[in-house]
């Protein structure tokens, strides 16, 4: 075992041994800073058209937020009811149209319910899918096409023009 080296401590900032506590530093008192209602009139500021101005932009600096967030509320429940109304005037008895719906809402409700589902798709395709609105609205227009212009064509006969 090594023994602790006897003799004069080292000089510098740390010099002081171990177990002496060390003093405390003194702390430089702040300046007093009066407040503007109680300084005299000729050192307060000017009330001038500014005033008003500060006044007005702290009372609506905390008011926009609320103003904001209640006016998202109403700007999301009505884009919701105005989608409820589009899809019960969309003709839901045919079953192609109920599967696109399905699957356009699943698809939409991926990217919120599994954030890593995408994971190892390459980054266009992150960047596409990795939205819900963007993942379902992509599936619908595909599901859209597939249904009514691919698949129909067979069963669609296109009469032959009579030449007169």
């Amino acid at each position: 075992m090594a023994q602790p080296a006897t003799g004069p401590a080292p000089e510098g900032p740390c010099s002081t041994p171990p177990d002496t506590p060390a003093a405390p530093h003194p702390v430089p008192a702040p300046h007093p800073v009066p407040a503007p209602h109680l300084a005299p009139a000729a050192s307060r500021p000017a009330a001038g058209p500014a005033a008003p101005a500060r006044q007005h932009a702290a009372a609506t600096g905390s008011a926009s937020t609320v103003l904001l967030g209640g006016a998202g509320i109403v700007l999301s429940g009505s884009m919701a009811v105005s989608g409820i109304r589009t899809l019960s005037e969309a003709g839901l008895d045919d079953s192609s149209h109920i599967i696109l719906v399905a699957v356009a809402l699943g698809a939409g409700i991926i990217p919120l319910a599994a954030p890593t589902f995408y994971a190892g798709f390459p980054a266009w395709a992150q960047t596409v899918l990795g939205s819900g609105i963007s993942a379902g609205g992509l599936v619908a227009v595909l599901l859209i096409l597939f249904f009514h212009h691919l698949g129909t064509r067979s069963l669609h006969t296109v009469p032959a023009l009579k030449s007169s």
